[in-house]
């Protein structure tokens, strides 16, 4: 009785499209459940004892997570499934994330793999990729890796990267499929909020991952957060002194007074933040 009424509300559009993928999940949470989240470790599942990543990066520089699958049974339980990454900045934090795919080899369309993308929130969700994967595959292993996600920090704040489902939805194939993106806040178990393949459209409420972005010291060129005798042999080998101009790439961050050279100024710059391993530059060096 309960569940006519409730489908009824939804026909008619009183219940929300989020309450009735509860609804719906709860009361089908014996069929085709998978449960994704993100980790650091791309070798080997942490599935019970990670909890949703904390990184920091460097302006500039790029942090690597992971994505994982974990199904309850041979088969994945749906036909097909929309992703989307969605990042949300704050304290002026902005990033881009590219995702590319990896299990099973081919089995996604969309958007080309490791395609680098920008997300500002809000209500919308666009597709990332499209992911093909049907009722007769099976697992090569479970859990698994499915992607690999790349977080490139554009200016220093916090950004929380969310899973979503994006607007073409999951295809069940019938069997009810029940997603969890994401485990719960501070926990090692999934996220409370269940997604079936009715509802397009739905992030998760928890970010899976909350990246803080920082400006990298003056001198750290190994962005290991001190500046050190490491950093010292980089800047030495990007020297050219103060007749011959720099032409090097890889030596751009050498030049740390933004002039033509890489000279006694930059030693200079580099020798007032000098730390030590281990040890916090002053203040001044951000």
């Amino acid at each position: 009785m309960v569940e006519r009424l409730l489908a009824t509300f939804w026909g008619a559009g009183i219940l929300p499209a989020w309450l009735f993928a509860v609804w719906a999940a709860v009361g089908q949470a014996h069929a085709g459940q998978s449960l994704f989240w993100l980790q650091t470790d791309g070798t080997t599942s942490q599935l019970g004892s990670v909890q949703n990543p904390q990184v920091t990066v460097a302006t500039g520089q790029s942090a690597l997570l992971y994505l994982w699958l974990d199904k309850d049974s041979i088969s994945y339980g749906f036909d097909g499934i929309s992703f989307d990454v969605r990042l949300i900045g704050s304290d002026g934090g902005q990033a881009t994330a590219g995702i590319s795919f990896d299990e099973p080899p081919g089995r996604w369309y969309g958007t080309s793999g490791g395609a680098a993308r920008t997300d500002s929130g809000g209500q919308g969700v666009d597709d990332c990729n499209a992911i093909d994967l049907t009722n007769t595959d099976t697992l090569s292993a479970d859990p698994l890796r499915l992607a690999a996600l790349t977080v490139t920090g554009n200016a220093a704040g916090t950004v929380q990267l969310f899973l979503c489902i994006g607007s073409m939805g999951i295809a069940d194939g019938g069997n009810n499929a029940v997603v969890w993106l994401g485990l719960a806040n501070g926990s090692t178990a999934p996220d409370t909020q269940l997604i079936n393949g009715g509802v397009p459209n739905l992030c998760s409420t928890i970010p899976e991952a909350t990246i803080t972005i920082v400006t990298p010291f003056t001198g750290d060129f190994d962005h290991d957060n001190d500046v050190d005798q490491e950093d010292f042999a980089h800047l030495q080998l990007c020297l050219t002194g103060s007749a011959t101009p720099l032409t090097d790439p890889a030596c751009a961050d050498a030049n740390l007074n933004g002039d033509a050279f890489v000279d006694d100024s930059d030693v200079a710059m580099f020798m007032a933040c000098l730390s030590g391993p281990g040890a916090t530059p002053p203040p001044q060096c951000h």
